[in-house]
């Protein structure tokens, strides 16, 4: 049943059918009916081949039930269960925080409320000066730049000759205007930016500070870098993350002269509350200018979310693995005490007629489970750990890991413990002990 409900939850998240198979058919529903039989075949084996070895002497000594040969071997299982809870909730809660921080963290750039268009025709590519400045007299746009790329999984890499080398350098490029790191908000930190009143700066080039520091510059600026002719360097600026957080920030050169002398993007800093209307009144300049070329935008935050849309696919794969797993356990948890509590109906009786407080008797009755739980933290919590240290090796950009995850799947866990025992054991805590007493 548990299958069936969720299988449109797993087609959202994977995209695939969990099964294409009708559970209600007849031949499936014997077949579900036939593993119930067997499993609780194979469940009941146990305590009869256990209670069988006992010696018919020993056993009528000791009064032996089913029920005492099982405990130890369902403390075991619940245990065991609460493990594997502890652990999906705080990979989960890891997993929950790393996404957290991949969205708040400083880029270096500003990708919020930046619309991108694709220049697929040969006409807007190459009049991408005209079509900027037709899309500037939209009401809501503020800034437009062209560039060969946008800030999202990575820009292209060639080989160069930085200055005093004799060797090429791999080094990554992205051809932009001079308009780029005033729309995106990149910092220039030295130099100067590309310029319409530099004719030269068609030939020139802008690094980012891990190209400066990789090949050993200190004073970068005047410096030349060679690739079909000679290029000096006239600025540098920050560093910003112009792909995934997986990967450390690369050396980067920013050119002004697209290949071709074509550009392949159009980003556009706009500021609207009403972004229907915008796209709208956006689109219908691009038809103007451009006549036949598709009109394909993005929004470049959703663009960057989606690069890491298969973590937060794994994010909701564990909460569901976590959910499911830690309600077995809670259901394991009440029925353990449940038997416990028919084991011990006497002996709360009696305790309660020699003065003992349905606090007390709780008390009692759940110590031993939360024990149970903290033994599952002490196992789990390693393995946890491992495998966020694991997981989170693949990010060059991490927060940093500390003990709140671990305390808050403790808690989680703890709760659900004190909650699944602690309602059996009220109940029979508050049983008058006359009754109590007079179970059989």
């Amino acid at each position: 049943l548990l299958a069936d409900l969720f299988s449109p939850v797993y087609h959202d998240l994977m995209k695939k059918n969990f099964f294409d198979v009708n559970l209600l058919y007849p031949v499936n529903f014997l077949g579900l009916i036939e593993l119930l039989v067997i499993v609780s075949l194979i469940e009941g084996s146990y305590p009869a081949f256990d209670l069988s070895s006992f010696q018919a002497a020993s056993a009528l000594r000791k009064g032996i039930s089913a029920s005492s040969v099982k405990l130890t071997l369902q403390s075991i299982l619940i245990v065991l269960q609460f493990t594997i809870s502890i652990s999906l909730i705080i990979f989960t809660i890891v997993i929950s925080n790393q996404l957290s921080f991949i969205k708040n963290k400083d880029l270096g750039f500003d990708k919020e409320n930046i619309i991108y268009l694709s220049l697929e025709d040969e006409f807007s590519r190459k009049q991408s000066e005209l079509v900027k400045d037709r899309l500037l007299t939209v009401p809501g746009v503020l800034s437009a730049t062209a560039s060969s790329d946008v800030p999202t999984s990575g820009f292209t890499s060639n080989g160069y000759f930085p200055e005093g080398y004799s060797t090429p350098v791999m080094i990554n490029v992205l051809d932009a205007d001079q308009d780029f790191l005033a729309a995106y908000g990149i910092e220039l930190i030295e130099g100067r930016n590309f310029s319409r009143e530099f004719a030269t700066d068609k030939e020139a080039y802008i690094i980012n500070e891990s190209l400066a520091k990789n090949i050993g510059w200190n004073e970068p600026l005047g410096k030349e870098i060679s690739r079909s002719g000679e290029h000096k360097v006239i600025g540098v600026i920050r560093d910003f993350n112009f792909a995934s957080l997986h990967e450390e920030i690369s050396p980067l050169i920013t050119t002004n002269k697209p290949w071709r002398d074509q550009f392949s993007y159009i980003s556009l800093k706009v500021k609207s509350l009403n972004y229907t209307e915008l796209l709208a009144n956006i689109e219908n300049v691009w038809n103007d200018i451009t006549q036949s070329a598709p009109f394909e935008y993005y929004f470049l935050d959703e663009t960057f979310d989606r690069v890491y849309k298969a973590e937060s696919n794994f994010m909701k794969i564990f909460f569901y693995f976590s959910s499911l797993a830690i309600i077995i356990a809670a259901l394991g948890l009440f029925s353990l005490s449940s038997l416990a509590a028919e084991r011990k109906t006497k002996e709360i009786g009696i305790r309660k007629v020699l003065g003992a407080s349905v606090i007390s008797i709780t008390n009692m009755m759940t110590k031993k489970y939360i024990s149970m739980v903290l033994i599952a933290n002490l196992i789990a919590w390693p393995m946890a750990y491992y495998l966020a240290v694991k997981w989170l090796s693949d990010y060059a950009f991490k927060f940093e890991l500390n003990f709140i995850p671990f305390l808050l799947a403790a808690a989680a866990a703890l709760i659900i413990a004190l909650i699944s025992v602690g309602y059996r054991s009220i109940k029979a805590a508050s049983v008058n002990p006359v009754k109590s007493i007079r179970y059989e």
